[in-house]
C-alpha cells in the first residue's frame, strides 16, 4: 500500500510479507520530510485491520535499534517487544542493520457489519441507498 500527500507525491508505504522464519511480517517506510506526522502510525492501523479481516492472527515486526520511534509506532498499534534481536538487510539504508523485533496477536476475524459481496453494499455505506 502506497501513501499519497495532499500533492500527489508518494510519502511512504506498508504492507505485509512472509519472513525468514515464515511468518507473516508487517513493514512501513515514510520518506524523512514527513516523519513526526503520524502516517506510518495511520497506515500501519489500516493495514493490521486488513490483516485481520484476511485472516492472519498474529503479525511480526522489527524496527532498526538506531529508529526508536518505529518502535513507538508499533507499540501504539499494540505491537510488544519479543526480546530478541537479528540483523536484516535494510533495502532503504543499503545496509545490514541490528533491529528489535515485536509481534502481534490479532485475535479471531471479527464478522463483517456489512455483506460487501453484495453489488449495492458500496452505494448503501455511501448513503445513497441502493444502486439503481
Amino acid at each position: 500500500m502506497t501513501l499519497p500527500f495532499e500533492s500527489g507525491r508518494i510519502i511512504g508505504g506498508c504492507g505485509l510479507h512472509r519472513g525468514r522464519s515464515g511468518e507473516i511480517e508487517a513493514g512501513y517506510w515514510i520518506t524523512p520530510g514527513c516523519w513526526g506526522g503520524g502516517y506510518a502510525r495511520e497506515a500501519l492501523g489500516g493495514l493490521l485491520g486488513a490483516a485481520r479481516w484476511i485472516g492472519h492472527s498474529r503479525i511480526a515486526a522489527r524496527h532498526a535499534l538506531d529508529n526508536p520511534a518505529s518502535g513507538a509506532v508499533l507499540r501504539a498499534n499494540g505491537f510488544r517487544p519479543t526480546g530478541r534481536t537479528t540483523r536484516y538487510q535494510s533495502l532503504g539504508r543499503g545496509a545490514e542493520v541490528a533491529s528489535a523485533e515485536y509481534a502481534l496477536e490479532l485475535g479471531p476475524r471479527a464478522a463483517p457489519e456489512r455483506d460487501w459481496t453484495r453489488a449495492t453494499a458500496y452505494a448503501e455505506e455511501a448513503g445513497l441507498g441502493a444502486a439503481a
